[in-house]
């Protein structure tokens, strides 16, 4: 039997979710590096979007479930799921509220700053960003979730 790539599982995968919902939508799948994105776009998709993106997650979540089980043992994908641009426009918004902090920051208003409560893949996506873009300052996740918060400060 013939190995099924992980591109094609995926496509599998969503195919069956977008018909068992009722969407017809356009999907992109690109794989490089270990990362499957998944671009999905569409009439009336704010439903698999979600409130602040939820569904989406949830999506993005199942989906790579689904295809790392199916997967050989050792072997990992990771998966990331975008629905008419929303994670994109996410992604920006964020990088507004860093580059906002870190001018506070540097002006000394205060010395520690928290963002507002964010879910685990925005706070990964704000390390990612600080530890790449902003060399002279850290970041740390503190509290519990659902409140669990990313601090900026100076090194």
């Amino acid at each position: 039997m013939a190995k099924v790539s992980a591109k094609e599982l995926i496509k599998e995968y969503l195919s069956k979710i977008l018909d068992q919902v009722g969407l017809d939508a356009a999907v992109d799948i690109e794989e490089k590096d270990n990362t499957i994105k998944v671009k999905i776009d569409g009439e009336n998709l704010g439903a698999l979007i979600g409130f602040h993106g939820e569904t989406l997650n949830s999506l993005q979540l199942l989906l790579s479930l689904m295809l790392n089980k199916k997967l050989q043992e050792g072997e990992w994908q990771r998966v990331i799921v975008d629905i008419g641009n929303w994670r994109a426009e996410r992604n920006n918004t964020l990088k507004e509220m860093i580059d906002h902090t870190v001018e506070q920051l540097e002006e000394g208003v205060e010395e520690k700053i928290g963002l507002p409560p964010l879910n685990s893949s925005e706070r990964r996506e704000v390390h990612v960003i600080i530890s790449e873009q902003f060399p002279d300052f850290e970041s740390l996740s503190e509290g519990e979730e659902p409140d669990r918060r990313v601090f900026l400060k100076k090194k």
